[in-house]
């Protein structure tokens, strides 16, 4: 899939069964905010080798059951997971092996999502809070920035 502009599935989308963003190329940003997908036996989001030209928003109410597979992901902007619920309980949460992007949100969760695979990624900072890290992080080869761990009510 190739879309110019945007990817818009927020504000009460739902989705029951994957969504496939398999190799798909986006010029704009992708947006999320507020939508659930559920799969509770495979991917609620396939976003493997995903491009993504600016920001990838799943935040604001997101949430997801089943995994999140953002392999080999780019990214332009910030890839965003504020104020969401990521479970897969059991099984692998996050799929971020090989992403690309510069910035990643990771904070304000519902609750810890269980395992993240991080190998190879390379990632400019991660803007987190100790409450949102995973309960295991898989990491190998990570290009990292910075941690930008923030304190509550920081802004």
């Amino acid at each position: 899939m190739q879309a110019a502009f945007q990817y818009l599935c927020d504000q009460g989308f739902k989705a029951d069964g994957e969504v496939n963003l398999l190799n798909a190329n986006i010029g704009g940003q992708v947006n999320f905010n507020k939508a659930t997908l559920a799969n509770s036996n495979g991917r609620a989001l396939n976003g493997d080798s995903l491009s993504v030209g600016q920001n990838m928003l799943c935040g604001n109410g997101f949430k997801a059951e089943g995994e999140i597979n953002l392999r080999g992901a780019q990214v332009g902007g910030q890839l965003g997971f504020v104020q969401a619920t990521l479970v897969n309980p059991g099984k692998l949460t996050l799929n971020l092996q090989q992403l690309q992007t510069p910035t990643l949100f990771l904070r304000d969760l519902t609750e810890r999502p269980g395992d993240v695979r991080f190998e190879r990624a390379k990632v400019g900072a991660i803007v987190d809070e100790p409450d949102s890290w995973p309960t295991r992080w898989a990491l190998f080869s990570v290009g990292l920035g910075v941690f930008c761990g923030l304190s509550a009510g920081s802004v």
